[in-house]
């Protein structure tokens, strides 16, 4: 092969490249509308099933920051919205939001806690780890959720 057509193959590749997709850097792929789908949750170490149903806008807020607007939860009794902002760290989405109404307790009760998220930004499943100074009992309390967020649409 003469250096011509190594220089046309070179210069036919690297244009060839430029019409390729390139791979979003994380902070760029968390935008729009996601599902917010809880698909196990553990309260002080006992599995309980709630399927905690939201959606999540997220907007980004500048580098490495995501602004996340929650919907209520839409379950029987759910917790009410939140808005919080994702921090890209150590390649995953973390965020962390004081609610007013963390635990609802059987008498109606709601009570204030404080949740920690992180997100995986390839696979959108991360965890929710949630405390409360003081449970529906009064002891202190908390959980932990496992999540999976689903892209359903544009911001």
């Amino acid at each position: 092969m003469g250096i011509r057509a190594v220089v046309a193959l070179a210069v036919g590749l690297g244009c060839f490249s430029l019409v390729l997709p390139t791979v979003a850097s994380a902070d760029q792929d968390l935008n729009g509308t996601y599902t917010y789908w809880v698909t196990e949750e553990f309260d002080r170490g006992a599995p309980v099933d709630i399927n905690a149903l939201r959606t999540w806008t997220v907007t980004p807020c500048g580098p490495g920051c995501a602004h996340v607007s929650s919907s209520p939860d839409r379950g029987p009794g759910g917790g009410g919205g939140y808005d919080g902002d994702l921090r890209l760290i150590d390649g995953g989405w973390q965020m962390t939001v004081t609610r007013p109404d963390l635990s609802i307790c059987d008498d109606g009760r709601r009570l204030p806690g404080t949740v920690s998220y992180s997100v995986d930004p390839t696979t959108l499943t991360g965890t929710a780890n949630g405390t409360v100074a003081a449970d529906c009992d009064g002891a202190p309390g908390g959980f932990r959720d496992t999540f999976t967020l689903t892209h359903t649409g544009s911001a």
